[in-house]
């Protein structure tokens, strides 16, 4: 499952996982830096019980560098900086403890359909939804439509190209166009 949960103090976004939560296949926690500085996790944890000591400690050294999506998977092994739990999309509460094990941010885990996530739209910042799972990158919810700009030529004739990579034709009916800072189409 994925999530995100952001943190006033350390400016994170986690998302169940921690930015997302990912239930169906890999389970998987983001957090997001949303401030201007690097952020030093050394000692922070997440935990699925509200226990620094059950959940995984960040490792001494571990960064995550202005506007960096940290992407932590759930794994068996005792490597560094995975989850050693699993992730529930119907009932699981996710914790994100400083290092005096004080309660930083929480998020409790609504049902979520099996091929999308839990996580903050706005990316970081807006309320939990269902999200499409893009683990590292940007959030996006389902119904988003996915058109690209693809091309431009700004030799005589100025012109784009745009691409649309979604599976869906999108309407853009109401879509603009314009240079950027302008508000003219």
């Amino acid at each position: 499952c994925k999530t995100t949960l952001v943190s006033d103090a350390a400016a994170l976004a986690l998302a169940p996982p921690a930015e997302a939560v990912a239930d169906a296949g890999e389970d998987w926690v983001e957090l997001l830096n949303l401030s201007d500085e690097p952020f030093d996790l050394s000692g922070w944890g997440i935990t699925d019980d509200g226990v620094l000591e059950n959940g995984l400690i960040f490792s001494p050294g571990s960064l995550i560098e202005p506007g960096q999506h940290l992407v932590i998977y759930r794994s068996d092994d005792t490597s560094e900086n995975t989850l050693p739990f699993g992730v529930n999309c119907t009932d699981d509460i996710l914790w994100l403890l400083n290092p005096l094990s004080q309660i930083d941010k929480f998020i409790t885990l609504e049902t979520v359909r099996e091929d999308l996530t839990w996580g903050r739209l706005p990316d970081g910042t807006g309320d939990f939804t269902e999200t499409v799972p893009t683990p590292g990158a940007i959030n996006r919810g389902p119904d988003d439509p996915q058109v690209l700009l693809n091309e431009v030529n700004c030799h005589v004739v100025d012109w784009i190209e745009l691409i649309n990579i979604g599976s869906e034709t999108v309407d853009m009916e109401d879509w603009t166009v314009n240079e950027a800072g302008s508000g003219d189409p």
